[in-house]
């Protein structure tokens, strides 16, 4: 038991360390592009934390598997190494037995990372997309900020607000439109659009019955000016309004990634089955996984615990890309759903056995019988 111990918490910690650093890796990636959706008014700026940590389970869930692979490489090549595993396998301790330990450990995680892919992961992904819908189509004044230009109107009118009241009224406003069909060639235009530039005092987002949203501006002036003919107007008004947002966006149809699992079930189509299936392999691959990374952990004290990372890493990178090809092909109907993604479990197991296999005298007596065959 003491050995079980001290075997599981080396690896919980080389494991542990692995997914501190991969996850803040990222995760600082994750925040880069939110930070940049906010930026550009995609995204209100009080979101971005609450999008942030809805990302973080499906983020966990792919860092896992790669975590206690490298977790099992470093932690077993480090005892060889230092010579305590020689110690160990000179007292008793064999392969299996280290094996076996670990893979009570890969177990562990496995489940936690099929809580991840099944159910949290799942469910953080669809509370994304409705909170990204809704901040699509919410009230302009949470998405157009103060002190700042913003694109609105299908990108086709910058807009800038210096300030806002109280009462959630706009001031000193300006806008720029540019045409909506208009077709630059070198300096000629296809059509005599306009362009304008709109300055106003004072003014609002309002939302009409139907779901779009206006800017109403209040004692202001429009600049307008012809791209072909290059005639300019000036006009005061009372009163200006330009549509900034369509009808209030539905929500949109969810992708496969974020579809509850038991609805996943319940649908026969392929891409159904196939995400479904790559739910499964994500936790399944770790106790395969664990077959490999035990024995390529072996290595020579003079080679040092990084001995072997290098095949180890390729065996997990073709693993993991034949199975993301194999997810498109099933979900486009090339793979049948019997075949699925579960030959290529099978081709891991196979080959992490038969590494397990290969210094046992049960390995040595299958060996042998294949040469003696050939």
């Amino acid at each position: 038991m003491l050995i079980f111990r001290y075997l599981i918490r080396e690896t919980f910690k080389a494991q542990l360390a692995v997914f501190l650093v991969l996850i803040t890796i990222f995760l600082s990636q994750q925040f880069v592009q939110i930070l940049a959706e906010a930026s550009d008014g995609q995204l209100p700026a009080e979101l971005i934390l609450l999008v942030l940590g809805l990302q973080l389970p499906g983020l966990a869930a792919l860092i896992l598997p790669i975590s206690l692979f490298l977790g099992i490489l470093l932690a077993h090549g480090r005892l060889y190494s230092d010579n305590e595993m020689s110690v160990l396998h000179a007292c008793g301790v064999s392969e299996w037995y280290v094996a076996r330990t670990t893979l009570v450990f890969a177990l562990m995680i496995s489940v936690l990372t099929a809580l991840l892919t099944l159910w949290w992961g799942p469910a953080a992904l669809s509370q994304e997309h409705m909170i990204a819908d809704r901040a699509r189509s919410d009230a302009g004044v949470s998405v157009i900020q103060t002190g700042r230009f913003q694109q609105v109107a299908n990108q086709r009118a910058v807009v800038f607000i210096e300030s806002q009241n109280d009462n959630q009224e706009l001031e000193h406003i300006f806008l720029a439109q540019m045409p909506a069909h208009a077709k630059v060639e070198g300096e000629r235009t296809q059509e005599d659009e306009r362009v304008s530039v709109v300055m106003a005092s004072r003014g609002q987002v309002l939302s009409t019955p139907s779901g779009a949203q206006l800017l109403s501006l209040s004692d202001g002036r429009r600049y307008s000016q012809s791209l072909e003919n290059l005639d300019h107007h000036v006009m005061s008004f009372d009163n200006y309004q330009m549509q900034i947002r369509e009808q209030e966006a539905e929500e949109s149809l969810r992708r496969q990634e974020a579809i509850p699992t038991l609805e996943l079930m319940r649908n026969s189509g392929a891409e159904a089955r196939a995400e479904l299936q790559w739910r499964l392999a994500i936790p399944l691959a770790m106790p395969l996984l664990t077959l490999i990374a035990v024995p390529l952990s072996r290595v020579n004290p003079r080679q040092g615990k990084f001995g072997r990372m290098a095949p180890a890493i390729l065996i997990y990178l073709g693993y993991f890309m034949v199975l993301m090809a194999a997810k498109r092909a099933m979900a486009a109907e090339r793979i049948p759903e019997t075949f699925g993604l579960w030959w290529i479990h099978l081709g891991l197991l196979l080959i992490g056995v038969s590494l397990l296999l290969r210094d046992r005298p049960i390995g040595q007596k299958l060996l042998s019988m294949v040469r003696i065959r050939r």
